[in-house]
């Protein structure tokens, strides 16, 4: 069966479909017509024709074409603004606060626009790749079953132990990948931890490149990951002992951090 599936994998590498795909879809400026851009409907039928066809024809190679969106990417590669956890006394304090507002609060985390609707994207002539490469992802995973979610599993994984991520931005992202699919994931066990676990991983490797994470302050984008992380178990959860596989990742988390997901392990 594994000298069936590699020989699958040389055939497939010799037919050049996925790579010519992506760049219609990634560098429009590539398409025959100049200033045509693919709309939601052409990644749509991109993502149920890559489920049509082998896995190893143009499903894998797009979902394995994250680690160059992350990696690459620059807008994935810069931290979000601090975020202070609340104080009593700063609280006490804010209208002082609020007449000395910070100018460069509004656009601290202008990597938020990665995250914004396709159609946004689109009508900005699909000049944010990463949100253009997320959707098309998003399609796919969408017709996909649990070989596509192995392989989706198997990059994480590479990221997470490949010691290159640098960005909370880039741990957030990598949570978007999979939030679609994550209502499918609790039916598997194993991977559901598997993926979790690399993403915490992730989180752990994070943290000490992000200077001004300490007691007193967080970032933007963590906040927003330790949030899915809360989603994740309170709405896709396949029981205590999943959780109790990944408490040694939630084990090495910053304390503040720690503590804040340390109570999902005990539930």
């Amino acid at each position: 069966f594994r000298a069936e599936e590699q020989q699958r994998r040389t055939w497939a590498a010799e037919w050049p479909l996925a790579q010519l795909l992506l760049e219609l879809i990634m560098e429009p400026e590539r398409r025959p017509e100049p200033g045509a851009y693919a709309g939601a409907t052409y990644i749509h039928s991109t993502g149920l024709l890559a489920n049509v066809l082998p896995d190893e024809l143009l499903a894998f190679p797009i979902v394995q074409h994250l680690s160059r969106i992350v990696l690459d990417e620059p807008v994935l590669k810069s931290n979000s603004g601090p975020k202070r956890y609340f104080s009593f006394v700063e609280f006490a304090r804010s209208s002082q606060l609020n007449a000395d507002a910070d100018p460069d609060a509004a656009t601290r985390f202008a990597a938020t626009s990665v995250f914004n609707s396709f159609e946004q994207n689109r009508n900005h002539n699909m000049a944010n790749r990463p949100n253009t490469f997320l959707t098309l992802l998003h399609s796919v995973l969408h017709y996909g079953g649990i070989a596509t979610f192995n392989t989706l599993s198997d990059t994480i994984h590479a990221l997470a132990t490949g010691g290159e991520l640098c960005s909370d931005i880039q741990l957030l992202y990598l949570c978007a990948t999979v939030g679609p699919i994550l209502y499918r994931l609790v039916d598997h066990e194993a991977l559901y931890v598997q993926i979790l676990g690399d993403l915490l991983s992730s989180l752990v490797q994070i943290c000490p490149r992000i200077s001004h994470l300490d007691a007193e302050c967080s970032t933007d984008a963590i906040e927003q990951v330790m949030d899915f992380f809360c989603f994740v178990k309170d709405q896709f959860d396949p029981g205590r002992s999943a959780w109790r596989r990944l408490a040694p990742h939630i084990a090495a988390l910053p304390v503040l951090l720690r503590y804040q997901l340390q109570c999902m392990v005990d539930q």
